[in-house]
Parts: structure tokens; C-alpha cells; sequence
């Protein structure tokens, strides 16, 4: 039986090892966007490492609401979990918004997305559908300039195609009828 153990053992280990080599690829190095060949044709082009000095960034702060100042002031200094804020949609509503944009200026952090979005959501739930107002998109863009990451689709694109779509145009019941 322990022989019988480690063979499987042994052959768990070889065959991932020969996966891990083959399959995954480690790059010790940062991606540069602007070097895909299609990287020139689109309006919005996708910031490198330099935009972060070189170094890792990763996302913290979903909340910014109520004590935004002390919330930052933990996750972003005392933590230290990162400079990129990635809110939660009801932000665009807040009364002090201007001011929380203010902020995040003052603190040289990045605001990327708005999360929550979900295509078709009805009006109960978190979840809403919305539209990013222009003068929210204008205030980000005006205060924030290139610490404004944009917005994002998310996991939103796999939701829209397996869900909400579905229901607003139901899928064909074979391969022709879905095609037209």
C-alpha cells in the first residue's frame, strides 16, 4: 500500500512539474502596454508601471463613505495595502464626493472603476445598473487627471453574456437559430 502511495505520489509531482514548465510562465519583469501592436488604437490606452513608479501597486479601500479620511489613513498609510482605491458605486452619490476626490488629490492616491455595476440589475439589491454621470466623469478627470484609471468591465462581460442577454434576446434553440 505505501508503495502504491508514493507511486502516486511520485507521479503527481512529475506531472507537475512538467505542466508548471510547460504551461505557466513567470515574467520578472512589468508588461508595457504600449508595445502591443494595437495598443495605438484605442482612445483610452492602458497605463504601464512607470504611471507607479516601477513598483507593484495593488487595490485596497472599497469604501469610502463615513470617516473616509481615518479609513485612509489605516488601509493606506498604517496598512500599507496599496495606493489604487476601488470603490464601491454609491460614491458618484455622495454629497461630498468633490471633497473625497479632494482627498484622494491631496494623497497622491489612484481611483480606478466604480464596482458593483451589474447589467439588467433590478431595483432591489446592491447591485445596480448605472450610468457614470458626466459630471462625475468630468470631476475624476479634472482633479484626478491620470490617477482617474478609467472603468472597467469586469467580470460584468461573463454576467452580461451568460445572464442578461439571454433574457433580452433569448438564445436559439440550435446553432442556426442562435447565429441569426
Amino acid at each position: 500500500m505505501k508503495k502504491i502511495l508514493f507511486s502516486a505520489l511520485i507521479w503527481i509531482i512529475i506531472n507537475f512539474l512538467s505542466f508548471s514548465q510547460s504551461a505557466v510562465k513567470i515574467y520578472p519583469y512589468p508588461m508595457i502596454p504600449s508595445e502591443h501592436p494595437d495598443y495605438f488604437r484605442y482612445h483610452v490606452q492602458s497605463p504601464d508601471a512607470s504611471l507607479f513608479g516601477n513598483k507593484t501597486e495593488f487595490i485596497a479601500l472599497r469604501d469610502l463613505s463615513e470617516n473616509y479620511k481615518e479609513k485612509l489613513d489605516i488601509w493606506i498609510n498604517k496598512d500599507k495595502l496599496g495606493k489604487i482605491l476601488w470603490v464601491s458605486y454609491p460614491f458618484i452619490f455622495q454629497d461630498n464626493i468633490k471633497e473625497v476626490v479632494r482627498e484622494i488629490k491631496k494623497r497622491n492616491l489612484y481611483l480606478f472603476d466604480l464596482w458593483g455595476y451589474v447589467p439588467g440589475s433590478g431595483p432591489g439589491g446592491y447591485w445596480r445598473q448605472f450610468a457614470l454621470p458626466d459630471s462625475i466623469s468630468t470631476l475624476f478627470e479634472s482633479e484626478l487627471g491620470e490617477r482617474w484609471l478609467g472603468m472597467d468591465n469586469g467580470e460584468q462581460d461573463g454576467r452580461y453574456v451568460g445572464s442578461y442577454a439571454p433574457r433580452m434576446y433569448p438564445m436559439g434553440a440550435d446553432k442556426k437559430a442562435a447565429i441569426l
